[in-house]
């Protein structure tokens, strides 16, 4: 079919710098015509110049010249331009396919190669392009060459009124090629479509061929998108007549359709449904439930995963949540649907639970199944997840409400400690409500700064002396008791506005400290550092500013950090410690012994003091086990020639056993409880006996 064209063959060039690659191609069109290729780009070029291809199979990715480039020097030869592009690539973006059309192609393959796909559509475009070279060089034998292209063929006069076209039984648009012959464009492609043609003549007279794509509307009713070449012919008037060609593209188009409403109803990282998919399906399954069993709804979150993103990076975090989710979908059943509306947090619908204990033990096998370690790179990372569950129609009706519940719930789980499901509850959904409010008080005494830093002394029981105070944040409370710490530093530490209330708490402290500094008292002031303060990377940062601000002598602060900060990350807390260190600050273990005791880092570390937490120091007098405690760490204290507080002495029974035990420095109400920095200073000059 292909063989001549007015006794010439259809010529077809084919460039890949892969020999392989060209071998199917040539195997795939040997049929077609004379067939040549080329490894370069340049090579191409120069051989395209002698075999004037009517198609070019042009590959992307050369060493010489890419793709593009070669479109490009084609498309403005002359002798060349009008040759049929198309581009075979292994490249799968749109980006590439639309700047591929950009340059001038007509289509686009994808490696590995559909063969007889790749041949029906290579062949379609060579059709196109012998035909098209038929029609205007033999225009008599124009309506039977073109009637069976898969493509409308029209050709304009220079007022827009049809002179000819290919469709002689009206398939395109409803009107046979006899009655469309001195119609105007408009009442064929329509007004909008006109416009757009029109706006481009100007273009078109320059003699170069115009590419774009516009939507139809058929004779059923349908709408049907189109590629549209122009090119235009001149006829000795001032304004050319034009030559349409226009190919079917609505598959395509169908298809972008399709994968965009996937990408708008899909998170675009796991592939599972979005939030937008997760409303709108568990609405229908509600609508539809019949009453018999359950819908349940449990809402996952990973816990502590913000820390992973801020050790190892999101792309190792975006990892982990893809790993995840291969993970949860193998827990699913076909009637379940797994779906992530963003950030750390996966939903799964179940719909259809028998009970509320299937749905608890469901669950369970979630928690089992996140608690198996994940392998990335060959390296393991130990993953856990909080679960809330709200049940349909127990808990509501309303979708968004039964989600919220479910979150109710999770944040109910990872306050109970992590790793472990809830149900929702009223009780859970006032509890949280309470939790809310005291996070936007919170945030208003910040900003107000209502806080206040009181100080206990650390009293050396042989010198009778005091030799240092521990600041402690207060949160007053005018219409009653004071905001106890334990109650709002957790949540503190968990929103992340722990960071500026340590950074209060050390710039009161600080400044305190000089003053006491001012008159004459050399008094170590102890700061409690957050894990959450210790892990930002303007830690060290901040500290230096502040005792520059303040001028306090750096030996007279002494930071206080946990065990579990040591341990979670050593590089780092060695490297902050030993900065730490050379600035002059004192470092102190607090609570020791209630964490992850590690005789190790104790060598490693430079540490100056160790605590004896109160809750050995409490019962050590009728416990020997707490006693054993307290005697093994001034022990090691002593091997180690590390300092010793003693915390929550409240006896004078304590203190002397204390000091006869080996440890000297003592903290508690015995002598002292928390102040404000005026009493402090008080006690400290005039040797005043402190109360509340």
């Amino acid at each position: 079919m292909f063989s001549e064209l007015r006794g010439k063959p259809a010529v077809v060039l084919i460039v890949d710098d892969q020999p392989s690659n060209i071998k199917i191609l040539r195997e795939a069109i040997r049929d077609f015509g004379e067939v040549y290729f080329a490894t370069s780009g340049k090579a191409a070029l120069e051989l395209a110049q002698r075999c004037l291809p009517d198609v070019v199979l042009l590959d992307i990715e050369m060493q010489d010249m890419d793709g593009y480039a070669v479109c490009a020097k084609l498309k403005a030869d002359p002798a060349l331009k009008d040759a049929a592009v198309i581009f075979v690539t292994s490249h799968t973006g749109v980006e590439f396919e639309l700047q591929a059309l950009a340059h001038g192609a007509v289509d686009f393959l994808h490696k590995p190669l559909n063969v007889p796909v790749a041949r029906a559509r290579i062949r379609s475009h060579v059709q196109l392009h012998v035909e098209a070279r038929k029609l205007l060089e033999a225009s008599r034998d124009l309506e039977d060459l073109l009637e069976h292209l898969p493509a409308f063929i029209a050709y304009w006069s220079a007022e827009l009124t049809n002179l000819f076209c290919n469709d002689r039984h009206g398939s395109w648009f409803g009107v046979a090629a006899q009655q469309m012959q001195g119609q105007p464009m408009a009442a064929i492609l329509g007004e909008r479509n006109t416009q757009v043609i029109t706006q481009d003549l100007e273009a078109l007279q320059q003699g170069a061929p115009l590419n774009f794509e516009i939507e139809l509307a058929t004779r059923h009713g349908e709408n049907r998108y189109a590629q549209v070449t122009l090119i235009a012919r001149r006829n000795g008037s001032e304004r050319p007549d034009i030559l349409m060609l226009l190919t079917d593209v609505s598959a395509r188009k169908l298809a972008e359709h399709a994968k965009l409403d996937f990408l708008h109803r899909h998170d675009a990282l796991t592939h599972l449904p979005n939030q937008l998919f997760l409303r709108e399906h568990t609405q229908g399954l509600l609508d539809k439930h019949n009453g018999q069993g359950l819908v349940g709804m449990l809402v996952l979150d990973i816990d502590h995963f913000k820390t992973i993103n801020d050790t190892l990076g999101h792309a190792t975090g975006d990892r982990l949540l893809q790993l995840m989710a291969v993970r949860l979908k193998h827990l699913c059943r076909n009637s379940d649907t797994l779906s992530r509306p963003g950030g750390d947090e996966f939903v799964i619908l179940v719909g259809e639970a028998q009970n509320s204990a299937a749905l608890s033990s469901f669950a369970e096998r979630v928690l089992h199944a996140m608690s198996e370690p994940f392998w990335l790179e060959n390296q393991r990372h130990d993953l856990h997840v909080s679960i809330g569950i709200s049940v349909f129609p127990h808990d509501s009706a309303d979708v968004q409400l039964l989600f919220r519940h479910a979150e109710t719930a999770m944040y109910q789980a990872k306050q109970e400690g992590r790793h472990r499901w809830r149900f929702f509850s009223v009780d859970t959904e006032n509890d949280l409500r309470a939790r809310h409010q005291l996070e936007r008080q919170l945030r208003e005494a910040i900003h107000l700064e209502t806080f206040e830093v009181h100080y206990q002394a650390k009293v050396d029981c042989r010198l009778n002396q005091t030799v240092g105070v521990e600041a402690l944040i207060r949160w007053p409370n005018p219409q009653g008791d004071p905001v106890p710490p334990a109650r709002f530093i957790p949540l503190a530490e968990e929103t992340g506005l722990i960071l500026p209330i340590g950074q209060f708490v050390l710039q009161r402290a600080c400044e305190d400290g000089r003053k006491w500094q001012d008159l004459g008292l050399n008094i170590c002031v102890s700061v409690n550092i957050s894990y959450v303060q210790f892990r930002e990377a303007t830690f060290l940062q901040m500290v230096t500013e502040v005792l520059e601000s303040t001028g306090l002598q750096h030996h007279l602060l002494e930071l206080e950090i946990t065990e579990g900060v040591l341990v979670t990350d050593f590089g780092h807390a060695l490297e902050t410690l030993t900065h730490l260190h050379q600035l002059g600050v004192r470092i102190a273990i607090d609570d020791f012994g209630t964490g992850y005791s590690n005789l190790a880092y104790l060598k490693r570390f430079p540490i100056n003091v160790l605590k004896i937490d109160q809750s050995f120091v409490r019962d050590m007098l009728e416990e020997r086990t707490d006693l054993a405690i307290v005697e093994a760490i001034i022990h090691i204290a002593q091997a180690l020639e590390l300092e010793l507080v003693a915390e929550g002495v409240e006896t004078s029974a304590q203190a002397d056993l204390l000091v006869a035990k080996g440890c000297a420095v003592i903290q508690g109400y015995l002598y002292s409880r928390p102040v404000i920095a005026a009493r402090m200073t008080e006690f400290l000059t005039h040797a005043l006996p402190l109360s509340p």
